[in-house]
């Protein structure tokens, strides 16, 4: 008998059918060994596996990959997604990794002080969040001043675009990801000039800071790499996105 789970935890079953449905989606090695035999990510797929062998109506996975190194947890991410989605069980993740929720959820909650105000798609949270502070809380935020001066129009340093919410005349923040900031060595019609102050590097993309006249604070766009721009190279930036608009508080 495996050392991680006893019959007597399966009593009302079928032993054998839970087992194999059990160890069907690990390494069988892994049914051999003791607890503290198993690292972080082992541990992971055991605790699944032990939890599905009873084929339960809901899982609860409570910061199940805050443990693990972050080469490690899209890997097991992956494979616990996979397990859950073959298995048809329904699970409830809770998490404060915002990259976790965005890419193992079919649907996210964002709860703030025990209560939920925000409830959709992963894509419907990340695009279209409710306020500052849920944008904020599900992915990087551009916040720049903004004022709305008709039912159609809002200016800011960055950009004039149409605008939906809010009530007129209201002074406000523009909600940006840094993504949908477009950096351009030529001019256009649409940008505006900018200054690069910072580059942060990371292989795949670069977050590169602006600064731009009427921003206090800099504004950051990420770029696909290898990044070819440098510090202190003048350039034009622009925005192309949702709209967000927020009065201030």
């Amino acid at each position: 008998m495996s050392p991680l789970l006893s019959k007597e935890k399966l009593s009302g079953l079928s032993a054998k059918r839970s087992f194999r449905r059990c160890w069907r989606s690990l390494d069988y090695q892994l049914a051999k060994r003791f607890p503290h035999e198993l690292s972080g990510g082992q541990q992971t797929r055991v605790a699944l596996a032990r939890a599905l062998a009873i084929k339960p109506a809901l899982v609860l996975l409570d910061e199940p990959f805050s443990a693990l190194d972050q080469a490690l947890r899209g890997e097991i991410s992956a494979e616990v997604v996979a397990l859950l989605k073959e298995s048809k069980t329904t699970a409830l993740m809770v998490t404060h990794d915002r990259e976790d929720a965005l890419v193992s959820a079919d649907v996210i909650a964002v709860m703030r002080k025990g209560s939920v105000v925000q409830y959709g798609s992963p894509a419907e949270i990340y695009l279209n969040p409710i306020s500052a502070d849920v944008a904020e809380s599900t992915g990087d935020v551009v916040t720049i001043p903004a004022h709305k001066v008709s039912n159609s129009e809002v200016i800011s340093p960055l950009h004039n675009v149409g605008a939906s919410r809010a009530r007129v005349d209201l002074e406000g923040l523009m909600l940006i990801r840094p993504e949908e900031i477009l950096i351009s060595r030529v001019e256009d019609s649409k940008g505006v000039r900018a200054k690069i102050t910072k580059i942060n590097y990371y292989g795949h993309d670069a977050l590169i800071d602006l600064s731009i006249e009427g921003v206090s604070t800099p504004v950051r766009a990420r770029v696909a790499g290898p990044e070819s721009y440098s510090v202190g190279e003048n350039v034009f930036a622009h925005y192309e996105g949702p709209f967000r608009y927020f009065v201030e508080p």
